[in-house]
């Protein structure tokens, strides 16, 4: 009679554990966050609806509309003024490096100094974020460019204690880096943006950087950017202040990446090195 008792407990402890969801399902503050970048995106599936086009019939079929041609209008000037606007950046920026508008090389005659923040050839930021909770992330940026031509490389990786996790998110876009005068630079980049946890997942990434210095000592960046992965938008704002001088300066500052629900932010510092 006891050995069936023993049986029927030992049973009972196993039935027991298979029902207990394993450690990995009790996810943490990371997991969450790529459970909430990455799922698919159901509220942007609408049904079908019939076309309001095809209820029309001919006698209701859109009139010349006078209002109508002039926002066209005001909507193609705009359009042509940030198209110069942009070309004028760009311009400034080859000025800046000592390549006039036509391509030629005047060397010596470029307003940018080697080792300046802006413009730069190669530069290398290096930073660590203390991240709300038990999160810490290290981040490596890495940019190369010549004149309003550019690329990067960003890499940043999640470390949680408890839950033990990490979580990788690695940004890779070109960028067309335009000047406004010596101590003004906007960049605008477009590429990809892979966040790899318990899966990889890439969607689209476009990052807006404005860069402000005023003198050699001293600097503001902002760095703005948004992805959509599987229909979810990331958003991701770091505002720093640059201090030291021509080559490395340190770097501190405030970095907050949102997904649509959860968000990962804290304070960073670190050094930008650059030529």
């Amino acid at each position: 009679m006891h050995i069936v008792d023993h049986i029927r407990a030992v049973f009972l402890l196993a039935a027991a554990l298979l029902l207990i969801p394993p450690a990995s399902a009790y996810s943490g503050q990371l997991g969450d966050f790529e459970k909430d970048a990455t799922k698919p995106n159901q509220e942007n599936k609408r049904p079908s609806t019939s076309s309001t086009a095809e209820q029309r019939t001919p006698s209701e079929a859109p009139s010349s509309d006078p209002g109508a041609e002039l926002a066209g209008a005001l909507v193609q000037g705009m359009f042509e003024l940030v198209g110069a606007a942009l070309a004028e950046g760009g311009a400034e920026s080859w000025l800046r490096i000592g390549m006039d508008r036509d391509g030629i090389v005047t060397a010596g005659t470029g307003s940018r100094k080697s080792g300046e923040a802006l413009l730069p050839f190669v530069r290398l930021d290096t930073l660590y974020q203390d991240v709300q909770g038990d999160v810490s992330a290290t981040d490596v940026r890495f940019e190369l460019g010549y004149g309003p031509l550019g690329a990067q490389i960003r890499r940043t990786v999640f470390d949680e204690k408890d839950p033990l996790e990490s979580m990788e998110v690695t940004e890779l876009c070109f960028l067309y880096r335009m000047s406004a005068g010596d101590h003004w630079e906007i960049d605008l980049g477009l590429g990809e943006m892979t966040l790899s946890g318990l899966q990889d997942n890439t969607g689209i990434l476009a990052v807006v950087p404005i860069l402000f210095h005023p003198s050699e000592s001293f600097g503001i960046e902002v760095r703005p950017s948004w992805s959509s992965i599987n229909e979810n938008t990331i958003q991701d704002m770091d505002v720093a202040f640059v201090f030291g001088m021509r080559y490395v300066s340190i770097k501190a500052g405030y970095r907050s990446l949102k997904s649509p629900h959860q968000a990962l932010r804290g304070p960073e510092i670190g050094l930008a090195m650059r030529w």
